[in-house]
């Protein structure tokens, strides 16, 4: 199954989305944000995509400013490649 990364701007609203998440006993890591996403030395939040639904529900409702984007990691031939997809 593939994982999405979830990627904002800053560390708390990465945070902060974390910590409800694992609340809910929702299997989510911190992961450094892939430079293939971004240049920059932030963080990211890892989950299975059967997550999504859940993920924005409360992206929505929290209303973090600093969200970006949700991409599919795709492993295809031993390469990692990121879709964007919302």
């Amino acid at each position: 199954m593939d994982c999405i990364i979830v990627h904002f701007s800053n560390r708390t609203d990465t945070m902060r989305l974390f910590d409800i998440l694992k609340k809910l006993r929702l299997k989510v890591v911190i992961v450094p944000t892939p430079n293939q996403i971004a240049k920059s030395c932030g963080i990211s939040l890892k989950a299975k995509y059967k997550e999504i639904g859940i993920i924005v529900k409360y992206i929505n409702n929290l209303h973090l400013s600093s969200f970006k984007n949700i991409y599919v990691e795709k492993k295809i031939g031993g390469r990692v490649s990121y879709v964007k997809i919302a």
